[in-house]
């Protein structure tokens, strides 16, 4: 059977290194607990990490959208609404009819 194509979504920008480093692994955590789950998973804040200054930020944005056009199902970090990007994320994946949902703090810590 064909796993359903997955996508995380949340925070990626911080005010520091740490921050972002955080954001980061968040995402990275919530995507392998996805992997185990049977998804096959798209996490951008790994594809593109700390690469900030290859392309502007609405930029990333933009090709991310892409991504969010061609899953299944996107998931949300607990903390997903403080991200622009990721807002931005769930109104086009909304707007496509794609499911959305949002992991609890549990889940997204890959528990």
């Amino acid at each position: 059977m064909k796993s359903k194509l997955a996508y995380v979504a949340g925070p990626y920008s911080a005010r520091t290194i740490f921050g972002k480093l955080r954001n980061i692994y968040r995402a990275w955590r919530a995507a392998r607990m996805l992997w185990r789950k049977g998804y096959t998973v798209i996490c951008p804040h790994m594809n593109s990490a700390l690469m900030d200054s290859a392309i502007s930020n609405d930029e990333f944005i933009k090709r991310d959208l892409q991504f969010v056009e061609m899953v299944d199902i996107v998931f949300l970090l607990p903390d997903w609404f403080k991200s622009e990007g990721a807002r931005t994320e769930v109104n086009h994946a909304r707007k496509l009819r794609k499911k959305v949902v949002v992991l609890d703090r549990k889940a997204a810590r890959g528990a």
